[in-house]
């Protein structure tokens, strides 16, 4: 019976034994793969660079644009279209293999240290032209196992290189990597000098010069609405001809504008950013390639809205805040099912078609029967409606120069249509209310004209369209009365502010906060102009 139980505790160990080993090449497997993943990006970089080495070797191409960013880090344009980044401090790079040209002409590669020749079938590559022969570009790869190989026939076939160069894949990706180590710019002799990382050769590349370029002037990512189009200044030198590399955006390039109309439909159903890739060439065939990054929203946006309206819509730069949930926790989220607060629900449409009535006045006659605005020329207030004004999809045209009247007191400059003077918006009286449609997308509450101004000289004057309120004139000292004086200053986001007493204030009551100031600078700053939308090169 001992016997029996040794074998049964032998045969447990050697299986857990092997579970063991299994789990621990299962891990071996997985770490090689992702590292291997991770090292993609930086051997296409790297085949980039030795494509873009082997041309200043031969003396092919030329710089046609430099820049440097706040991190020290160059961007060298070259006149085939491409670019080199040449990213400043130290990169450790051992264990990937550079390139670089020794004094035969021939390709070399560094890793970890040792420099190599490069031989495929026990011959040296040429990386310079030789009689009859071109130079060869060498492209690099890692294959499923983790080993180094090299391809000089453009990817068709693949060679080990060397014995056992297993790439570790974890020091390329921690930081940038590229095949040169520095650049030096010599504006003097018009020259850029390229340090290569592996043996610390140098290769120098002449600059075709500042006077070859093509510059649009916009800021951030261009946003659009479906179909929208868009101008844009731009300044160009020694521009021969241009290609623009995209299917589906509509790109005209004059001598001073760049003309861009968005796609019709966003066949993603969402918001997205791309490139707009513009390669333009000089007489002598040089290339630079400018990029335009745009945004493609999934409505439209109506040119000949105000820009104020323009930037909401297009969520960049606004100055317009978002009352869509306003009054309900903070205006943080939309209330939850409106249906279900068991408020009463009215129908506007439904109103329009039972008394023959437009969508103003059968908004209109709603509030008023609820106690929620002006009845028989006397504003009344209901701070508990309890009521749902439900707007179902379509289109609701709450003002036009129908709504105006003539009143021979007042101006006269601002008239309509129909010689009408005066325009009144809808004023709401109330709270515990909720005015509801069936989404951004299919409800449209709209001011089909203008409101007239209240004085010829002061446009700010035009009433409001929907003006929601929980007093009677707050304008009146006697309907809003100063309860306190704000005594801190508080944080964009803050749901309290300081005060300096709370007399007269109780728990659950609305209160206006108001800025009364004679500062005219404060003044000058709450209500300057909208900043240009261009900005200079």
């Amino acid at each position: 019976m001992k016997k029996v139980i040794s074998i049964i505790c032998i045969t447990l160990l050697v299986a857990l034994y092997s579970c063991d080993e299994r789990d621990d090449l299962r891990s071996d497997i997985d770490d090689l793969t992702e590292r291997v993943a991770n090292l993609e990006a930086s051997i296409e970089q790297m085949n980039s660079d030795i494509s873009n080495y082997q041309q200043m070797v031969e003396g092919k191409i030329l710089v046609v644009g430099y820049s440097k960013d706040e991190q020290d880090n160059y961007t060298i344009e070259l006149s085939n279209g491409e670019t080199v980044t040449i990213y400043s401090g130290k990169v450790d790079m051992n264990d990937m293999p550079l390139f670089s040209v020794n004094a035969s002409g021939h390709w070399a590669y560094t890793i970890n240290g040792m420099t190599t020749e490069l031989l495929v079938n026990d011959k040296p590559v040429s990386a310079i032209p030789e009689t009859g022969t071109a130079g060869v570009t060498p492209k690099l790869k890692v294959d499923a196992n983790g080993f180094w190989l090299i391809s000089v026939d453009n990817g068709s076939t693949w060679n080990k290189l060397g014995n056992n160069q297993i790439a570790d894949g974890t020091q390329a990706v921690a930081n940038a990597s590229s095949l040169f180590s520095n650049v030096t710019i010599d504006e003097a002799t018009g020259q850029i000098t390229f340090t290569i990382r592996a043996d610390n050769s140098q290769v120098k590349v002449p600059i075709y010069g500042k006077d070859f370029y093509l510059t649009i002037e916009y800021e951030g990512t261009a946003t659009f609405g479906l179909g929208q189009k868009q101008e844009f200044v731009v300044e160009q030198a020694n521009v021969e001809t241009a290609t623009i590399e995209n299917q589906t955006w509509g790109v005209k390039l004059t001598e001073n504008k760049l003309i861009v109309t968005a796609p019709k439909t966003n066949v993603q159903g969402k918001v997205y950013e791309e490139q707009i890739y513009i390669k333009i060439f000089s007489k002598e065939g040089y290339c630079r390639v400018v990029k335009l990054p745009v945004k493609l929203l999934t409505t439209e946006i109506d040119a000949s809205s105000a820009l104020a309206w323009q930037r909401f819509k297009q969520g960049e730069n606004n100055v317009l805040l978002d009352y869509s949930y306003a009054g309900y926790n903070h205006g943080e989220s939309a209330p939850q099912g409106a249906f279900s607060l068991g408020y009463q629900v009215i129908n506007v449409k439904e109103r329009m078609t039972s008394k023959n009535m437009t969508a103003r006045e059968a908004l209109i006659n709603i509030l008023q029967e609820n106690n929620m605005t002006k009845v028989n020329g006397t504003n009344k207030m209901n701070a508990n409606a309890k009521i749902v004004i439900y707007f179902p999809a379509g289109d609701y045209v709450l003002h036009n120069d129908d709504d105006n009247t003539r009143d021979e007191s007042k101006q006269k400059d601002a008239v309509d249509s129909k010689n009408n003077n005066v325009s009144n918006g809808i004023e709401i009286y109330g709270g515990n209310f909720v005015i509801k449609g069936d989404g951004p997308d299919k409800t449209r509450l709209i001011m089909e004209t203008p409101h007239l101004p209240t004085s010829i000289s002061n446009l700010s004057s035009s009433p409001v369209l929907l003006a929601i309120k929980h007093t009677n004139g707050p304008n009146n000292a006697g309907n809003s009365p100063q309860l306190a004086s704000v005594t801190e200053n508080a944080q964009r986001g803050d749901f309290t502010v300081k005060v300096s007493g709370t007399t007269g204030i109780s728990s659950g009551q609305w209160v206006q906060l108001r800025l009364r100031s004679g500062d005219r600078e404060l003044v000058k700053k709450r209500s300057a102009r909208l900043p240009s939308m261009r900005t200079g090169r």
